[in-house]
């Protein structure tokens, strides 16, 4: 049932957002055969009148290009979001929960499905990014930069094997970081649910009352994280608050070491980012199940 369930979600979601990818689609194909074929051909023309009509299609499809690609990354969110509170607090909920799954799956099923869609959108992004690169003859010049760019890290000495962990954390801590934040409307919408009327009003003032919190919270973690990377680099031998000494400090200190303390802070954010996200899923579930009002 929990495969059907995927799949449900799935076709659901990717009737409004084929939409939205299939027009990505035709913008990025219609401004490169822009700039392929009539681009050269409007600055040669000697009649400013038709100049202008080329210039003004050109703005059009410029224009219309970014607001497409604004809605595929933002419109995404939001209606993944807007589908939760049709589906599990609004009229639709009455169906909803009567599949023989738990509402933990249901919550598991969404987010999963939320977060997948916001991949996808940025893989279309970027895929139609590199098509205007590469159709544009930059394609060479970006592929040349970028090996410098890896070159200069491994004249560096920052090619090791801590880069690697480096790198691995980081993309779990965008990915938990993802969950985090849709946990966080989740619980928000479920909250709000429990106001008697003005459900929508209640999970707006809950998400502004939460994000104050996590303002506060945030502040207090970066002071906090401030004073133990200064604790922590005074034990890292010879270092120095003084200006002219301070570079030669830091030369001192080997590639592989530096990544070494970066790795801890970011295993730290992960474990912290994760709690949050596994309570802020809990509090969903416990809303759902023990104080769903769908009067």
């Amino acid at each position: 049932m929990l495969g059907k369930l995927f799949k449900h979600e799935w076709k659901a979601s990717i009737r409004v957002y084929g939409l939205l990818y299939i027009l990505a689609a035709i913008f990025t194909v219609a401004v490169i055969l822009y700039n392929q074929v009539f681009k050269n051909f409007a600055e040669g023309l000697e009649s400013k009148w038709l100049q202008g009509i080329l210039v003004s299609i050109e703005s059009v499809l410029v224009i219309g290009y970014v607001l497409v690609l604004l809605a595929v990354n933002i419109l995404t969110f939001i209606y993944l979001i807007y589908r939760f509170y049709q589906t599990m607090v609004c009229d639709e909920a009455y169906l909803t929960h009567t599949l023989p799954v738990t509402t933990g799956q249901l919550i598991i099923v969404k987010s999963v499905m939320a977060f997948c869609f916001q991949i996808l959108s940025i893989i279309i992004t970027i895929i139609s990014v590199l098509s205007l690169v590469m159709a544009s003859g930059e394609w060479n010049a970006m592929i040349s930069e970028f090996s410098h760019i890896i070159q200069g890290i491994k004249e560096s000495g920052f090619w090791c094997g801590n880069l690697a962990i480096t790198i691995i954390l980081g993309v779990l801590l965008i990915i938990v970081s993802s969950f985090f934040g849709i946990f966080t409307y989740y619980m928000c919408i479920c909250a709000g649910n429990l106001f008697h009327s003005h459900k929508l009003l209640g999970s707006v003032v809950v998400y502004f009352i939460f994000q104050f919190v996590m303002n506060i919270l945030s502040v207090l973690l970066v002071i906090f994280g401030m004073w133990t990377v200064e604790k922590r680099l005074k034990h890292m031998g010879g270092f120095t608050e003084n200006a002219y000494m301070l570079d030669e400090w830091i030369s001192s200190i080997q590639p592989p070491e530096i990544l070494s303390f970066v790795n801890s802070y970011l295993f730290l954010g992960f474990l912290i980012i994760a709690a949050g996200t596994t309570i802020l899923f809990f509090v969903s579930r416990y809303l759902l199940k023990n104080k769903l009002n769908l009067a």
